[in-house]
């Protein structure tokens, strides 16, 4: 018996150790697993905050839509002289500015600072008719104003200052003693009057001079026989190095029927003038009759050479 009471304290030495040993291994992996699933929850809250969606919802009311068919171009800064530097398309949302206001271009148009998905400017329209932007929410056109400045606080009224006290009246002072009245004096005798002088005799007035006799005028030289006007004109590379586009009619807005390249020919219809844009713009348009009937800017054209 001995023998086997001896045998049998290793054992359960043993398997008391075992359970010690598997409790701080559990322990150990389900920490483990823990600090996984926070690293985890971790970078998904990251990716999201990271996001395109994310950046829109904090945007808010900064969003906007943009409206035109032909979509907008981005510029450098607000008027159409300025560089591009991109453009956005219609039922493109675009962010606006924190804090911008409508910038009032030298041609009239009314230009929004944007900084998504281009940053820039673009043209939103012309006062009273700002529809080229659009709310996301509302689709409704939504224009930044800036807030009104504080009134200044009117500064307090002065006190009144306190009346003088009243001075004594003096005591009057006697009357002084009449005067003797002078003795009259006796008025002097008038002095004769003077005889008139006599008018001087008129003098004879000087005959006129004949008048010259006029110059003989030379007679015109004939107009020399007009010669035939060319219709040919050449788009201007230094101008429009993109080329032109050839609408339908004489306005930005209108359908683009075609094009020319920078250096392309054209050609105008017979008796062409000049067409005030559609939209009250400050651009001139002509007709051309090839490549592609339509309408084409003119300050982007020069004689063929």
């Amino acid at each position: 018996m001995k023998n086997l009471n001896c045998w049998n304290k290793p054992a359960v030495l043993l398997s008391a150790i075992a359970i010690v040993v598997g409790n701080l291994s559990a322990n150990t992996i389900a920490a483990v697993a823990q600090s996984t699933s926070n690293l985890s929850q971790d970078a998904e809250n990251v990716s999201l905050k990271n996001s395109p969606t994310f950046e829109i919802a904090q945007a808010g009311n900064l969003c906007r839509k943009v409206t035109p068919k032909e979509g907008l171009t981005v510029r450098q800064g607000p008027e159409t002289k300025s560089a591009r530097v991109g453009g956005v398309g219609m039922n493109t949302q675009v962010t606006i500015a924190a804090g911008a206001t409508s910038i009032k271009g030298s041609d009239g148009r009314l230009w929004m600072e944007i900084t998504a998905p281009v940053k820039g400017y673009v043209a939103i329209g012309y006062p009273n008719n700002e529809g080229n932007l659009v709310s996301c929410t509302t689709g409704s056109a939504v224009t930044p104003s800036p807030s009104p400045a504080p009134k200044p606080t009117p500064a307090p009224a002065p006190a009144p200052a306190p009346a003088p006290a009243p001075m004594p009246s003096p005591a009057p002072a006697p009357a002084p003693a009449p005067a003797p009245a002078p003795a009259p004096v006796p008025a002097p005798m008038p002095s004769p009057m003077p005889s008139p002088a006599p008018a001087p005799a008129p003098m004879p007035s000087p005959a006129p001079a004949p008048a010259p006799a006029p110059a003989p005028m030379p007679s015109p030289a004939p107009a020399p026989a007009p010669g035939p006007v060319s219709l040919c004109r050449q788009v201007e590379p230094r101008v429009a190095p993109n080329g032109l586009s050839i609408r339908a009619d004489a306005s930005k807005t209108a359908v683009i029927k075609g094009g020319v390249a920078a250096n392309g020919k054209v050609t105008l219809v017979p008796n062409f003038q000049l067409v005030k844009d559609k939209n009250g713009e400050n651009r001139n348009w002509v007709e051309i009759s090839a490549p592609v009937a339509g309408f084409v800017s003119a300050g982007n054209l020069i004689m063929c050479k």
